[in-house]
């Protein structure tokens, strides 16, 4: 499995550990990123719950998850192709606002 940062540099995705979704709305590029994001049915870090199930629909199902010391709520999601499962996604928010995922 592979972290997704698509488009998303470090010193962003440390920002959003940091600061949560404060640190997303000081700056406009950031929500201008994740409204491009939501109308290309992708995903980036610092999406909020909301944003993210605007892009991706409802998940599969959802659960809790410790990494180290830290504690993300777990959303699943299922990939089919042609009637056929091809993959799962992972995604971790911590206090609402995505953080990260595995595909």
């Amino acid at each position: 499995m592979l972290l997704s940062l698509t488009g998303c540099g470090l010193a962003y995705r440390k920002g959003i550990e940091r600061e949560g979704r404060k640190f997303v709305e000081k700056y406009p590029a950031y929500i201008w990123m994740i409204e491009r994001a939501i109308k290309e049915k992708r995903i980036v870090p610092g999406m909020t719950e909301e944003e993210v199930i605007k892009a991706w629909g409802q998940p599969t199902r959802k659960g809790e998850a410790q990494i180290g010391r830290h504690y993300y709520e777990k959303w699943v999601y299922e990939r089919y192709e042609n009637g056929e499962f091809a993959g799962t996604d992972i995604l971790y928010f911590r206090k609402g606002v995505l953080v990260f995922w595995l595909d």
